[in-house]
């Protein structure tokens, strides 16, 4: 396949919302059908049993943001001349510090503005959105795409601190929850998306030693998984056709020559506008059972905003499906709140974010507790969601406010939402608190169940989370009508 050929069928791909439209082009140019120009996902034959496990539709979507925002992070290092690999004691030693220092005197709207976009398209309809996540970070040469954004746990962002994704999984678990609205013959989802990338030119500018011979193009590929009777098992597959007619299977990316790509979305057309480099990630039919991005409730941006609690990074939320579209930024559930409570502090909260800390196992760790007013409709900002296990503001566990009502009443429980900060656990600890997906707690963990414990004799113990259910006790006798009192002897049959 050309070059032009390439941009074409790139084209195309872009324009698609549906899962069975993809196939069908693929089909047209005969790419569908032909296993030799498939390549498993990071070269791994098991690779299903990597994907397979990762977190549901949201934590897996979250987890493709975060990775933006590294990319993001990533580029703003390499184009200060600083290698993250080689040169760790150069760059930023946390996310904060990068931060401050590559974002300073910048606005929220046009920090997010630069670094990472998610839009909805597609059906009008709710469910099963087109989802796309496009952030103008570092990019990648068709190269090095299999080794990085199409890799499985092979520690590329090991030893750079400043960035969040250690793993190298929990991104590649968004393939399993597409396809939603595709059923094929066999009964099971058309699971498919789409990967285009181009590496910052800047960065080859700034190290010579990353120029090859394609390095300045861009490439794409389309990832699906597939299902083998041979086998008796699902693998994850990537569109590689380049010569693999003499390496079936092992074949190279797509790739071609153009100075810019519509990777961003404007109004309503999903991929518009145009950037010179940066990562587009389309997820066809995506699995999320939400109403309209934008609105309050039981929103995707609801959930994206508690998954993302303290966003040090705020990113671009855009709406394509409605006659108008919309955008705003997310700038996690903590600093919204905080925002709209700054705003107007009779209306949200029953009073200021609660600060504290609990040491457990000489670790400390802090805590913010945030108590709705009793008549906001909580579900528009936490969902049923009442604490959150984040590290860098990134939540690796949710937990649904239940948790509280051993030691409140359920309304007062329902009211509160605590976000756990969780940076000083580092390591090993780290390693046993949090699944590698980071999408849940390990139950069998003995340092999560003392925090719990400590956490929840805290918020017991507490004189102003006390006095606010006190007070609302009181409120809710002093609505009951009066029963007259009766003499004991007036009961009594003689």
């Amino acid at each position: 396949m050309n070059n032009n050929e390439a941009h074409k069928l790139c084209s195309e791909l872009l324009k698609i919302t549906k899962g069975s439209e993809v196939k069908e082009l693929l089909k047209k140019y005969n790419l569908w059908e032909k296993k030799e120009v498939w390549r498993e996902y990071g070269d791994d034959s098991q690779s299903w049993s990597i994907v397979g496990g990762q977190g549901d539709a949201e934590f897996s979507l979250n987890e493709k943001i975060v990775n933006g925002l590294d990319a993001v992070l990533m580029n703003k290092c390499w184009e200060s001349g600083i290698n993250p690999k080689t040169d760790p004691e150069k760059t930023p030693q946390d996310i904060k510090e990068a931060i401050k220092l590559y974002f300073k005197d910048k606005g929220t709207r046009e920090i997010a503005s630069n670094s990472v976009w998610v839009s909805l398209a597609g059906n009008k309809t709710p469910k099963h959105p087109c989802v796309c996540i496009a952030d103008l970070g570092e990019g990648q040469t068709p190269e090095r795409m299999p080794s990085t954004i199409l890799s499985l746990a092979k520690g590329n962002k090991e030893g750079i601190n400043f960035v969040q994704g250690n793993w190298n999984t929990g991104g590649s678990g968004a393939i399993r929850h597409c396809g939603k609205d595709t059923i094929e013959e066999d009964n099971e989802p058309l699971e498919l998306s789409l990967i285009l990338s181009r590496r910052n030119p800047k960065i080859i500018e700034n190290f010579p030693e990353q120029k090859t011979e394609h390095s300045h193009k861009w490439s794409f590929t389309v990832i699906k998984r597939d299902y083998r009777k041979e086998t008796g098992k699902s693998h994850i597959m990537c569109l590689a056709p380049l010569n693999a007619d003499l390496h079936p299977m092992k074949g190279e990316l797509l790739r071609f020559e153009k100075n810019e790509m519509p990777i961003l979305p404007e109004k309503q057309i999903q991929c518009s506008k145009t950037s010179k480099y940066g990562t587009l990630v389309k997820l066809f039919e995506y699995g999320v059972d939400k109403g309209m991005a934008l609105y309050l409730g039981s929103s995707l941006y609801t959930d994206l905003q508690v998954l993302l609690p303290e966003a040090f990074i705020p990113y671009m939320f855009h709406e394509c499906r409605k006659e108008k579209s919309h955008n705003t930024y997310v700038e996690g559930f903590s600093k919204y709140i905080k925002r709209l409570h700054q705003k107007d502090t009779d209306k949200y909260l029953e009073c200021d974010p609660i600060k504290s800390f609990i040491t457990v196992d000489s670790k400390t760790i802090s805590f913010e507790v945030f108590i709705f007013k009793k008549d906001v409709s909580v579900n528009q900002y936490k969902r049923n969601y009442g604490l959150a296990w984040t590290v860098n503001g990134h939540t690796h566990a949710l937990q649904k406010d239940a948790i509280f009502k051993a030691d409140f009443g359920k309304d007062m429980a329902s009211s509160m939402f605590v976000n756990l900060n969780c940076d000083g656990i580092e390591g090993k600890s780290r390693e046993n608190l949090f699944s590698p997906a980071r999408d849940r707690i390990k139950s069998e963990s003995k340092l999560a169940i003392k925090i719990k414990e400590e956490l929840r004799r805290q918020l017991r113990d507490n004189s102003q989370i006390e006095e606010i259910e006190r007070k609302r006790n009181d409120e809710e006798a002093a609505k009951e009508p009066e029963i007259p009192e009766k003499n004991i002897l007036d009961t009594i049959e003689t």
